[in-house]
Parts: structure tokens; C-alpha cells; sequence
């Protein structure tokens, strides 16, 4: 049906790109699961293009990379990410061998990591992610609530379209949303944060170094920054 083609074309779990290379004019695109490159075509998003490398040594090579982005991960979470079967991801693991760590995580499931990850960084402290942020599409659905209540999740994902919004992570979670607003008429642009619910330390002092790197990546103007009510407590006072 015209529906489901739609949700299907519209999946962000799957990696898209124009026929032609030209990204910035093109609306028609092909969508592709990890499998090999079509014929003539290569396998560019596989082996760099060179035809060298086999499907068992990209699927180790990916396994790698999420792991080393992501992990502790369930085997889960890497065959949603990878676009494959579990087997393919256990076929990887059995090739890995002691590359790869199995750890019992919440309840009593088991997680994989990298015997040895790469070292973490700094707590980054307040940041507004972009859309499609990797923190939550790293994970098959239900481990999206490592880093944000459940309950808020229809207000990043929207699952008719398969739409993410950008979000806003504070204290290791992400407690909100954002967005640039054009002032209009010469006027700079301004950030606005919608915080899910009351959020103790959240204010604008608190976001305006991230809302400065991004106006600086945009090339905006920031004239105005404004961490708003929770969107339930502003109906509630128009309702009064």
C-alpha cells in the first residue's frame, strides 16, 4: 500500500544516497541493506571501493565500529544498527573471537564491548544534538531508554515518518528538545529549548555555550536564548 511504501522509503534505519553523487539536488534515492554492492556498482559503503575486502571481514570491520561507538551493546543493537540478521552478528563475534568482551548488564542481560575500547572522554555537560543524533540511533528501540525515559520518546521519534528531532542532553540524558527560530526583518535568530519536564540546573547559562557552537556552525546570528516551560505547563497556563 501507498502507507506502508511510505514508512518503509522514510525508515531511518536504512543508509540512502543519490544514484548520481549529487546530494544536493536529488529526492530519489536507493535504499540498501549491508548485502553486496550491485553489479558494475561496487560496494562502496562496504569495502571503500576496491572490491578487496569480503561481506564476513565488513561485517567484523562494523561490528568493530559500533562496539567501539556504542558498546556495552546487546547483539541486538548491533544487528538493528548494521541492517543484518543476528546470525550475521554472531558469525562476526565467533570471528572476533577475544576481541570482543560479553558483560552481564540490567537485567541479567548480556552485553557486548570491545576487549579493548577506546578511552571515554569528558563529560561534555549540556548539549543540544542535531537530529538523527547517533546517542539514541545506536540502539534497537527498547535501548534507546538508557539515555531517555521512555515515556519522551515519541517527542524525538516520530514513528509515521520515521523522523528525529533534535535533542537536548543534560546530566547524561536527554531531557528535551530544541530549535532555531529566524527572527525575520533583519532580525538575528533565536534558540528556543523545550525542555520534557522540569529540569533542576537547566536554564540558559547552562546552554549557551552549545547554542553559540551552533549558530557559529550554522553561520547565524544569535540575537536571543530562551530554555521555555515544559510544552504541557505552557498549554496549562493558556487553558487558564
Amino acid at each position: 500500500t501507498t502507507a506502508a511504501a511510505n514508512l518503509v522509503w522514510g525508515h531511518s534505519a536504512l543508509v540512502r544516497r543519490p544514484p548520481d553523487q549529487r546530494w544536493e539536488t536529488r529526492t530519489d534515492t536507493w535504499h540498501r541493506h549491508l548485502r553486496p554492492g550491485e553489479p558494475g556498482r561496487g560496494s562502496t559503503l562496504l569495502d571503500g571501493g576496491d572490491g578487496g575486502r569480503d561481506l564476513d571481514h565488513a561485517h567484523d570491520e562494523l561490528v568493530r565500529l559500533h562496539l567501539g561507538a556504542y558498546g556495552p551493546a546487546t547483539r541486538r543493537d548491533v544487528a538493528w544498527w548494521m541492517g543484518v540478521r543476528l546470525r550475521d552478528v554472531d558469525r562476526a563475534l565467533d570471528r572476533l573471537g577475544d576481541a570482543v568482551v560479553r558483560l552481564t548488564g540490567p537485567g541479567a542481560a548480556t552485553y557486548l564491548d570491545l576487549a579493548e575500547p577506546p578511552r571515554g572522554g569528558s563529560d561534555p555537560g549540556t548539549v543540544l544534538l542535531p537530529e538523527y543524533d547517533g546517542l539514541l540511533l545506536g540502539y534497537e528501540g527498547p535501548g534507546r531508554g538508557r539515555f531517555l525515559d521512555p515515556r519522551h520518546l515519541p517527542r524525538i521519534w516520530r514513528r509515521e515518518n520515521g523522523m528525529f528531532s533534535p535533542g537536548l542532553l543534560h546530566d547524561g540524558r536527554v531531557v528535551g528538545t530544541w530549535r532555531m527560530v529566524n527572527g525575520g526583518h533583519g532580525h538575528g535568530s533565536r534558540v528556543e529549548v523545550i525542555p520534557f519536564e522540569p529540569v533542576a540546573g537547566l536554564d540558559e547559562r547552562a546552554v549557551s555555550s552549545s547554542a553559540a557552537a551552533v549558530a557559529l556552525a550554522l553561520a547565524l546570528e544569535l540575537d536571543d536564548l530562551r530554555v521555555l516551560a515544559p510544552e504541557w505547563a505552557r498549554r496549562a497556563l493558556v487553558s487558564r
